[in-house]
């Protein structure tokens, strides 16, 4: 199992998350706006053990979030 970054939670963002879960791998997103979210696609992504979380800004913080990442997916361009 690989751990992959996903940046953004969109159409392409939901699709590559659930790719991701389908094939057996963790998954966090990382969101610009959390606040704005589609409720419904956040809960799917929840319920099957993903993070979604606030794009970090501190560098230590964006350390923490890759270490250990094995694939980053950009779901937007």
């Amino acid at each position: 199992m690989s751990r992959l970054v996903v940046v953004g939670l969109g159409l392409t963002g939901d699709a590559v998350v659930r790719w991701a879960v389908d094939g057996g791998h963790d998954a966090v997103v990382v969101e610009d706006r959390p606040d704005a979210l589609d409720a419904d696609r956040a809960a799917v992504a929840r319920s099957h053990g993903v993070t979604v979380v606030a794009t970090p800004t501190d560098p230590a913080a964006v350390a923490d979030l890759l270490a250990g990442v094995d694939q980053i997916g950009r779901a937007h361009v």
